[in-house]
């Protein structure tokens, strides 16, 4: 995989709910009174949470091997070898842009990160914020901007 990890049985057990559980995310977007879209938010986020989630939600194993990524240092090193998290993007903040190199694999480095600092709860916070953007919905449930997270991410990836 992406990863290195083998692509057993709880590898295609996470992909399995990869691929099924986007039709969740879109429901709790859509299913709330007002606030932004699933598919408004950054594709880092969209992509990246779909593999945390099928990680997180198939199997123990899984969940294991998820939180084996967040606690041993393979996403931040992973993304400080040969992905950049950078300034060219089409979603941007202010005058500011934040992009991605490849929106599955640092999206998942990214929604991680976000499990670690916030809370494993923070995605489905974020997604169910009434907030009318992405950036409003982070800023609200975690107290820090998209280019603070972004900071606090370069931090943890170059340590």
């Amino acid at each position: 995989s992406s990863w290195g990890d083998p692509k057993d049985g709880t590898y295609w057990d996470a992909m399995l709910v990869n691929e099924y559980i986007t039709i969740f995310q879109d429901l709790t977007g859509r299913n709330k009174p007002k606030g932004f879209a699933y598919y408004q938010a950054p594709n880092w986020f969209v992509q990246g949470l779909e593999a945390f989630d099928g990680y997180y939600h198939s199997t123990e194993a899984s969940l294991d091997r998820v939180r084996g990524l967040m606690r041993d240092g393979r996403l931040g090193v992973k993304n400080r070898k040969t992905y950049v998290v950078c300034c060219k993007s089409s979603y941007t903040v202010g005058s500011q842009a934040m992009g991605v190199k490849d929106d599955y694999i640092d999206g998942l480095a990214l929604t991680a990160f976000l499990a670690l600092q916030f809370g494993e709860e923070v995605h489905a916070k974020i997604l169910r914020s009434t907030r009318l953007t992405f950036e409003e919905a982070l800023l609200e449930e975690t107290g820090v901007s998209l280019d603070e997270m972004f900071e606090a991410y370069t931090a943890w990836v170059n340590q």
